[in-house]
């Protein structure tokens, strides 16, 4: 995996034991004062007894979603 947020997405997944198809992930930056508010979707392939997120999508995250993060 080179992009840190599909290790950071399988990491909480497996260290939770989430369902990847029920998890929602969103990147945005306070010291920017949440200029961008992105939630990214993935693919998810199970390999080697854990689940791996592939293939990150960004687009731009729901404002009522954004407002619980501010």
């Amino acid at each position: 995996m080179t992009n840190a947020s599909e290790q950071l997405a399988s990491e909480i997944v497996a260290k939770f034991g989430y369902e990847p198809e029920l998890c929602r992930f969103f990147e945005t930056y306070n010291q920017y004062e949440y200029d961008t508010f992105d939630e990214i979707i993935y693919d998810w392939e199970f390999k080697n007894d854990k689940w791996e997120a592939t293939h990150p999508m960004w687009m731009p995250g729901q404002e009522d979603i954004k407002n619980l993060f501010i």
